[in-house]
């Protein structure tokens, strides 16, 4: 197996992280909703945190669990650590959007407020996906590793349902959703975080298949 393929095969490893983290913001928004925190966006950013980034956590337990099996994980700890570092754009952006949208008059549970959910939802894989690439263009260089970067089965799966998932949360926005109560916002965010994990993760594996079965025919044939 050669390194490239090893490399991949840690990143491949990631999805059964991603289905431990348990989607616990839903009966959270639920119990904060039936409190009376409905509106009250710092629940609404600890819902949409627990949401978004319990697949992180989960890779981070899976990783883990890696290495305590004796298999190498520097490639997965790589794209965690950025995983980890990413979560923190989320909170920062609800923040500072909360703060701005009275003077700006803007609707944050309307189309625009997708920023916020989307970042809660994938800036961990999008932090994830720099340090890859950080890492990749140190190894080999910028252009090498850039070429390395957008080979990744992996990190074309992240990039494709990323996309999708954005790209579907504004369009029910624009159809009249509005994710007021923390119960909506827990399903949303949920939704949203683990399509990209899961989803990149699935796709990798079935693109390493398809990849593998032609190598296999060609050498037949």
């Amino acid at each position: 197996m050669s390194r490239q393929e090893k490399e991949e095969e840690e990143l491949r490893g990631l999805v059964g992280g991603s289905a431990i983290g348990a989607a616990a913001s839903i009966p959270l928004g639920y119990m904060a909703d039936t409190l009376g925190a409905v509106g009250f966006y710092p629940i609404e950013g600890l819902v949409r945190y627990i949401a978004g980034n319990s697949d992180t956590l989960g890779e981070l337990a899976q990783t883990i669990k890696r290495k305590r099996q004796g298999k190498s994980t520097k490639v997965a700890w790589n794209y965690v650590r950025g995983e980890l570092i990413g979560t923190l754009a989320g909170p920062i952006l609800l923040i500072v959007f909360h703060t701005i949208s009275p003077l700006l008059n803007w609707n944050l549970y309307g189309p625009i407020g997708v920023i916020i959910a989307g970042a809660f939802a994938h800036s961990d894989n999008l932090g994830g996906m720099v340090a890859d690439f950080k890492r990749r263009a140190k190894s080999s260089g910028f252009k090498q590793g850039f070429q390395s970067f957008t080979k990744s089965y992996y990190m074309q799966g992240n990039a494709i349902f990323i996309l999708i998932s954005v790209s579907i949360s504004f369009f029910v926005r624009t159809q009249g959703f509005e994710p007021r109560e923390n119960f909506l916002a827990g399903i949303e965010g949920t939704l949203m975080g683990f399509s990209d994990s899961i989803g990149a993760g699935l796709y990798a594996i079935l693109m390493y298949k398809l990849a593998k079965r032609r190598a296999n025919q060609l050498k037949t044939s």
